[in-house]
C-alpha cells in the first residue's frame, strides 16, 4: 500500500491527543509538549501506481499504460483487470488540478507519482479503475526550471517548449506531453470542468487567505512574514491568470 492524501489532525482528535501523550510520557514536566503539528500519510488499500496498469488501446490490445500515453498522447479510458474491460475515471481530474498547482510532475515520468484503486462489487468483480494522487512535491512550480509551460513564454529560451500551451505537462523527465486536442471529447469535457471550477475558486484574496491560514503560524512569534505571503500570492495569482487566458476561461 502506498502513502495517499495528508491528514491534518487537531488536538482535539482523539489519535492526536494520545500521540501528545505517548511523547510526554518521559518529559520532565518543563519540558512537556503543550502543542503540536500532526502529518499523517493515509494509506489507500489497493492502491497501485499508473506504471503497472494494463489498458486498452483502440484496436483493443493489451497495453502498458506508459505505451498507451506514448502512442496517443493522452490518458486511457480503458482498463484491464482480472479478464474484464472496465472504465478509467479521474485522470483528467487530476491532471486539471496539477495544471492549477503547477505541479510539473503529476504523474511523473515513470508514472509513479499517481496511481489507481479497482472499485468492485459485492462478490470482487472489477467494475472501474478510479485515480489517485500521491505524489504532490512539484506543486507550486510556477517558474521553475522544469516548467515547460512557463518556458514557453520565454522568448529566447532554447529548451524544449509547448507546440501547444493548452497541452497537459506531466512529468519532469517526459520528452512529450499530453496533447489538449487528442483528448476525447469526455475527457476534455472532464478536463476544463476540473480546470474552470478550480479557477472560479483560485481569486486572488481566496489564494492569499489559503496561504495565510489567519495567520495561524505567528501565534507566538513570526514564522512567516506578511511580505513572503503577497509573494507567493502574487506568483499563484498570476499563474492562474495566464491558464485562464491560456484555455480561454
Amino acid at each position: 500500500m502506498k502513502h495517499g492524501v495528508l491528514n491534518w489532525f487537531t488536538r482535539d482528535n482523539t489519535l492526536a491527543v494520545s500521540i501528545l501523550e505517548h511523547m510526554n510520557s518521559k518529559r520532565p514536566p518543563a519540558q512537556k509538549l503543550t502543542d503540536a503539528l500532526y502529518i499523517a500519510s493515509k494509506l489507500i488499500c489497493g492502491y497501485q501506481d499508473f506504471n503497472t496498469l494494463v489498458v486498452v488501446d483502440d484496436s483493443g490490445a493489451k497495453v502498458p499504460m506508459a505505451e498507451f500515453v506514448a502512442k496517443h498522447r493522452r490518458p486511457p479510458s480503458l482498463a484491464r483487470v482480472n479478464g474484464r474491460t472496465i472504465p478509467i475515471h479521474g485522470i483528467e481530474a487530476i491532471l486539471a488540478v496539477g495544471r492549477l498547482v503547477a505541479d510539473t510532475d503529476c504523474l511523473g515520468g515513470g508514472l509513479k507519482n499517481a496511481g489507481f484503486v479497482v472499485r468492485r462489487n459485492d462478490i470482487g468483480m472489477p467494475l472501474s479503475v478510479r485515480a489517485v494522487k500521491i505524489d504532490t512535491g512539484y506543486s507550486f512550480n510556477f517558474y521553475g526550471a522544469e516548467n515547460i509551460y512557463s518556458r514557453s513564454f520565454m522568448p529566447f529560451s532554447r529548451d524544449r517548449k509547448m507546440k501547444d500551451r493548452r497541452d497537459i505537462q506531466f512529468g519532469n523527465n517526459q520528452t512529450f506531453e499530453i496533447e489538449f486536442e487528442q483528448l476525447l471529447p469526455a475527457q476534455k469535457k472532464v478536463f476544463m470542468q476540473t480546470l474552470k471550477h478550480g479557477l472560479q475558486r483560485l481569486k486572488k484574496e481566496f489564494i492569499a487567505k489559503l496561504i495565510n491560514q489567519d495567520n495561524a503560524f505567528n501565534v507566538d512569534k513570526v514564522r512567516v512574514k506578511r511580505a513572503e505571503v503577497d509573494k507567493a500570492t502574487e506568483a499563484w495569482s498570476a499563474y492562474v491568470s495566464q491558464l485562464a487566458k491560456t484555455y480561454s476561461i
